[in-house]
């Protein structure tokens, strides 16, 4: 067990290494649209931005945490909460499986129920995501009816599978209540919303006039989301939601401010899972230091 958590962490630094490195590497290619930059225009949007992100992941790392304790009958504890936060860059870098598979290992100190506990609930993150994206990109294509559509198909399937219990053998439903599963959906409903708003305040500061509204931006970033999603096998920070966000925002605010917001996007989840997660595990360890001193 011990050399599967020393591969753990090195796998962790590895991926710091290369998120800033890809930071940089988009830093040298567009060095001309960043000299053209009002940078004092960007620190409102940027305080704001890490806020929110520290928002949104405390909100994703409750109902994760909720979810495992519900699932495995064992109460959350600081441990729990460091180990959410300190996993969670793997989303970035190397990508979702190992991301998964990483919180397993983990857990699997604990019991190997945990550790199955703690994959289903990372299935659960990763598809309620995707289900809850796809509602605004059905808003974006189809408008109010699309988004009534998916509601009540969401708010149909949900029940549906938990009483087939389906997938059953990789996320066991029936032990979560409707009111909990409909819960954990309305909050990753806010992560898009929280998302959206970061991207829109930083392509207002970029550029004013061309700037795209609030519900266009939610529909951009939660086309280019669903797709990094979709790519669970991929390297999740290898460009593919960057890629796609440049592409759907190159019409509303050309190439330039495109690739720009989308970098900055990058580093604000970058430096946030990294802030955040520092700022949490060192609460953590002061919080058991403090419960384990007489």
């Amino acid at each position: 067990m011990k050399h599967s958590r020393g591969w753990l962490r090195w796998v962790t630094r590895l991926a710091v290494v290369a998120s800033f490195g890809l930071i940089g590497w988009f830093l040298w290619q567009h060095a001309a649209e960043l000299c053209a930059v009002d940078w004092r225009a960007l620190a409102w949007p940027t305080i704001l931005s890490l806020l929110l992100y520290g928002l949104a992941l405390g909100l994703q790392g409750a109902v994760w945490i909720t979810l495992w304790a519900s699932l495995t009958g064992i109460p959350w504890g600081w441990n729990d909460v460091r180990t959410y936060f300190a996993t969670h860059l793997m989303r970035r870098l190397p990508g979702a499986p190992w991301y998964m598979a990483g919180r397993a290992m983990i857990y699997r100190e604990h019991s190997p129920e945990a550790a199955r506990a703690a994959l289903a609930v990372s299935l659960i993150e990763w598809g309620g995501l995707i289900l809850t994206g796809l509602v605004w990109v059905a808003g974006g294509c189809w408008g109010l009816p699309g988004v009534a559509l998916c509601i009540v198909l969401l708010a149909t399937g949900i029940p549906l599978m938990r009483y087939w219990n389906w997938p059953r053998r990789w996320v066991p439903l029936q032990r979560f209540s409707l009111c909990s599963l409909y819960l954990t959906l309305l909050i990753y409903t806010a992560q898009w919303i929280l998302a959206a708003l970061m991207l829109h305040e930083f392509l207002r500061a970029l550029t004013p006039i061309h700037a795209p509204d609030l519900l266009q931006t939610g529909v951009v970033w939660a086309i280019s989301g669903v797709v990094s999603n979709l790519a669970v096998f991929a390297p999740a920070g290898l460009g593919i939601r960057e890629i796609s966000l440049v592409a759907l925002l190159e019409p509303h605010v050309g190439l330039g401010y495109a690739v720009l917001g989308a970098l900055l996007m990058r580093v604000i989840f970058t430096v946030g899972d990294m802030f955040w997660g520092l700022l949490v595990g060192l609460i953590a360890l002061w919080t058991t230091w403090r419960a384990n001193t007489p």
